[in-house]
């Protein structure tokens, strides 16, 4: 059996923090693609169509490092790519409308936020997918079944 604790009735094993560690870097990495891409982007093609590339350039950069260095699910799978596929559709959506909503409320609400609006639509639509993508890739994308677990803690022959 492998190294693990629990906490009220979940077992975690010891590798979560660094694995989350990694989580973050990777976040950061796609968040910085995003930013960036975003930026370039908003003077010449507006904030919608921005956002949407910004976002889906940030998809690729989570997926490959999540994949591979986060989660380090490095077998080929179609059931993974679909899973992966499908939530970035889901938050797709939501980052885009998240995105339009604050942009469009946050003036109305203040117009000291009106100097802002762009980054706190950037800030807020990043945000909401972040966490969603988090549960989504740890708890379905990229979920350890549990015979891969036993496989991965059982003693290598030598």
């Amino acid at each position: 059996m492998g190294c693990t604790q629990s906490y009220n009735n979940i077992t975690v094993p010891h590798t979560e923090p660094a694995a989350f560690v990694r989580y973050l870097i990777a976040g950061f990495s796609a968040v910085g693609t995003d930013l960036a891409t975003y930026w370039l982007l908003l003077g010449p093609l507006g904030p919608s169509p921005a956002k949407a590339i910004s976002f889906l350039s940030a998809c690729c950069v989570a997926y490959l490092l999540n994949k591979f260095w986060t989660f380090k699910a490095h077998a080929h799978s179609w059931s993974e790519i679909s899973k992966f596929i499908g939530l970035y559709a889901g938050t797709f959506l939501a980052n885009v409308a998240v995105n339009k909503i604050v942009i469009t409320v946050a003036p109305e609400l203040s117009s000291a936020l009106t100097p802002y609006t762009y980054q706190l639509g950037w800030l807020t639509a990043t945000g909401v997918s972040t966490i969603v993508n988090y549960i989504g890739q740890k708890f379905w994308v990229f979920r350890k079944t549990q015979a891969t677990t036993s496989e991965a803690n059982e003693p290598k022959p030598s």
